[in-house]
């Protein structure tokens, strides 16, 4: 996934510089107009959004986010101390059986012991089915919940909630719970392209949730869900993200503009997209202007 970082690079270089460009803005436009991707930039403090490509996309399709949850499951185990920053977690030789169900890693460690690092960068199934099912049904519930997945964001704008299993459904086999595996790396529920926005921004935001919006902002706009340690820390293991192996659909990069946070999610259904000349055509916009 070279292209994505690179597109990710290039179009934070170019709103850096030019957020107030409409000339740029329009040819971004033109290019990724009919094109199954969504684009958002939301200021990290104040929840405002910058730029997005398609709201009704944006607010409106749900879909899968596959290993897009990881760092979030991550997050609320540390959050419940039922994982410790530095810990390893044992790798099953890439394969793990949970109540009848076999699920493999796609990335082959070299080591049965995983740091939480490269459980995030390398996108470990394995490994955070383990991490989800030492989480009551409870906890991980109200832990994805406070990330806003399932939730609306209250953006200013008709959206839809999205969809996690049920109370019941993660509350069986306890330590053996195949909804809270899944759950866990983003299959089986689904999510809006502005809940995944709104949830990346925490780890950007020292742990704080804004609510997005794009016209009318929100008085009461912040809650600190994860210690500003936990963000932090999180956030530099996804600027480490190896995307060639990561079983996902949302891309995300964090980046300052004077003195001012923002966060970049890029969906991308990776069947339909040809990337190659998306990237090549947003990189000759850039040169061309």
């Amino acid at each position: 996934m070279k292209n994505i970082i690179k597109f990710v690079f290039i179009l934070s270089i170019l709103l850096s510089n030019t957020f107030a460009n409409g000339f740029i803005k329009t040819k971004i436009d033109n290019i990724i107009t009919n094109k199954n991707i969504i684009v958002s930039i939301m200021n990290s403090n104040t929840g405002k959004i910058i730029y997005i490509s398609d709201i009704k996309k944006a607010t409106q399709y749900q879909f899968e986010p596959k290993s897009t949850m990881i760092p979030i499951s991550i997050a609320i185990a540390l959050k419940y101390k039922k994982l410790k920053i530095n810990e390893q977690i044992h790798a099953k030789n890439g394969t793990i059986t949970i109540n009848g169900w076999n699920i493999k890693d796609r990335y082959k460690f070299s080591t049965n012991n995983i740091s939480v690092e490269n459980i995030i960068k390398y996108s470990s199934k394995v490994s955070i089915s383990q991490i989800a099912n030492r989480l009551s049904a409870k906890e991980f519930i109200y832990g994805i919940k406070s990330f806003g997945i399932s939730e609306k964001t209250g953006i200013d704008i008709n959206e839809k909630k999205g969809y996690i299993k049920s109370y019941r459904q993660y509350n069986t086999h306890k330590n053996n719970n195949i909804f809270l595996a899944t759950s866990s790396y983003g299959i089986g529920i689904r999510v809006t392209h502005i809940q995944l926005l709104k949830a990346y921004n925490v780890f950007n935001n020292n742990g704080k949730i804004v609510r997005p919006y794009i016209k009318n902002n929100p008085r009461t706009n912040d809650r600190q869900i994860i210690s500003k340690d936990i963000a932090n820390t999180i956030k530099t293991y996804i600027s480490k993200i190896d995307y060639k192996n990561q079983f996902t659909n949302t891309y995300f990069k964090f980046y300052n503009v004077n003195n001012k946070k923002y966060t970049i999610a890029i969906t991308v259904n990776n069947e339909e997209v040809n990337k190659k000349e998306l990237f090549r055509n947003i990189t000759k916009a850039i040169n061309d202007n």
